[in-house]
């Protein structure tokens, strides 16, 4: 996963959210991807933002 996508979903930046699949299905070296990290930390407008 790219660190900015990470750091993004990590303080709920939304304006950091980039659609590609490479950056969708990227994961860190835990096997979490943005959504996972977003969604236990309560950024719901940055999950909703993937999801949309």
């Amino acid at each position: 996963m790219k660190l900015d996508l990470y750091e993004a979903a990590r303080i709920g930046s939304v304006q950091f959210v980039n659609k590609t699949t490479e950056t969708l299905l990227s994961t860190t070296p835990q096997g979490n991807t943005a959504l996972h990290i977003a969604s236990r930390l309560g950024h719901v407008d940055f999950a909703n933002a993937l999801l949309a």
